[in-house]
């Protein structure tokens, strides 16, 4: 038998907006946030449309504190490519506690998402931070 949640689910997630309705041709960063009192961590990117064979990609980075000293990446991109006629992208990306590199400082994370089309796109990303420790504020 798995977990068994006896709360809402904002008792155990924390959403935030990581980047909101930009142009996601140029690479874009969210601001680095701590990671501190969460196990669980998942960037969701959703596009507008994308050209057919274009690619989308969502990741998550790590850094030693909120200014992003030393960010590199924490995951490996996820890329989505675009069928015949385009397509709208929704992709994830997950990392757990264990994967951040607390040995050398690195206590933050972000959000990094980019497109190749030739033309704007627009994206939205949020970051979702949970898990056993989180505890809700107020």
């Amino acid at each position: 038998m798995g977990f068994i949640a006896t709360g809402k689910l904002s008792d155990f997630v924390k959403l935030e907006t990581a980047l909101l309705n930009a142009d996601i041709t140029t690479d874009r960063e969210s601001t680095f946030r701590p990671a501190e009192g969460f196990t669980l961590y998942r960037a969701h990117l959703q596009t507008g449309t994308v050209a057919a064979t274009k690619k989308a990609t969502v990741q998550l980075l790590q850094a030693k504190d909120a200014s992003g000293t030393g960010k590199k990446a924490l995951t490996d991109p996820v890329e989505f490519t675009a069928g015949d006629g385009g397509e709208v992208a929704e992709i994830s990306v997950e990392a757990k506690q264990e994967d951040l590199d607390s040995n050398n400082g690195f206590t933050h994370i972000a959000v990094k998402v980019t497109c190749d089309n030739a033309t704007a796109v627009v994206g939205a990303a949020v970051l979702e931070l949970g898990g056993a420790s989180y505890k809700p504020v107020g």
